[in-house]
């Protein structure tokens, strides 16, 4: 059965759209991971048909938190086996970008909320 990771930077706990996603290609014959983030006031995980995966960060917010996440994500991904790996948006592309590249693997990025001419990102020209 081939495997399939997905990430996020959110907490799974409160994400329906990824666990519709997530569910869908579960019940096409796909061994799913989904990955994502665990806050210090996160909830238990709900029983799904695809495993999940949360990763805990000493930064909450900010580029601290991206970096750390992004950094624990790699690792991750390093030592994952799976036949294709998935960046859902931006925040977590470097990873899977570098992770395939080194294990000769297939990506998908998946772009469907890209903001980025949004006031709040062209007005921060670091961010943009």
């Amino acid at each position: 059965m081939p495997k399939i990771i997905f990430t996020v930077t959110n907490d799974l706990s409160y994400d329906q759209r990824m666990h519709r996603i997530a569910g869908t290609m579960a019940a096409a014959g796909y061994d799913v991971l989904l990955v994502g983030r665990r806050r210090k006031a996160s909830v238990d995980l709900i029983q799904q048909p695809f495993r999940q995966k949360r990763l805990r960060c000493f930064f909450e917010k900010g580029s601290l938190f991206y970096a750390e996440y992004n950094l624990r994500l790699f690792f991750l991904l390093l030592f994952q086996k799976a036949d294709i790996i998935c960046a859902i948006d931006l925040d977590t592309i470097l990873p899977v970008y570098f992770v395939t590249a080194i294990k000769k693997q297939k990506r998908v990025y998946d772009a469907h909320e890209l903001f980025t001419e949004q006031k709040e990102v062209i007005s921060r020209p670091f961010i943009h």
